[in-house]
């Protein structure tokens, strides 16, 4: 997911669990596409 107004966490993945979507990881703009 990309979080725009985000200055921290710019991309996150998420992960299905039995609660729910949550949270996986946060990676910056440039770790992904650099």
């Amino acid at each position: 997911l990309f979080l725009e107004h985000d200055a921290a966490n710019e991309l996150c993945t998420v992960h299905h669990t039995e609660k729910g979507v949550r949270l996986k990881q946060t990676h910056k703009f440039t770790d992904i596409f650099n």
